[in-house]
């Protein structure tokens, strides 16, 4: 359900269809999330609490953050204006809410999201080899970066 969107019957030609379709296919997306202790989030997408969260700062001028906008149902598109893509990918069904993510874009043309990473938790169902193994890179690679376990 993500991405799609409707119009009035007759109004979109196969034109701004294609417009948007190409749109979509230029944008890269990295979604993240405002909550990292979410157990549903841990669940879903960190391998049952076996992976882990990285916390990272954005650099929200070169990499402007999007929020999602949850809403009731698809969204109608009435105006075609530029990035119209870029809009639809930041509405998502309220189903979702929970999720409480942020989005940002950048086009295929640009390599990397400016990041800097703050913080790693481990899910407290890692295996105690592999965290101690993180542990032991994060300390020599940035000892800066804090590292906890999952509450």
């Amino acid at each position: 359900m993500e991405g799609l969107y409707y119009y009035p019957n007759g109004r979109l030609n196969n034109k701004i269809r294609n417009k948007i379709k190409g749109e979509k296919q230029q944008l890269n997306i990295c979604s993240l999330t405002k909550d990292p202790n979410n157990l549903l989030m841990w669940s879903h997408y960190a391998d049952g609490h076996r992976g882990l969260v990285i916390g990272v700062k954005i650099n929200d001028i070169k990499n402007p953050i999007e929020e999602i906008d949850y809403i009731d149902n698809l969204i109608l598109i009435e105006n075609y204006e530029n990035m119209i893509a870029q809009k639809i990918l930041t509405k998502k069904l309220k189903a979702w809410e929970y999720e409480k993510e942020v989005r940002v874009f950048s086009t295929i043309n640009e390599s990397y999201i400016d990041v800097k990473i703050e913080e790693l938790i481990i899910g407290k169902k890692m295996d105690k080899t592999e965290s101690d193994l993180i542990r032991k890179l994060v300390e020599v690679l940035n000892p800066d970066i804090k590292i906890k376990t999952q509450q």
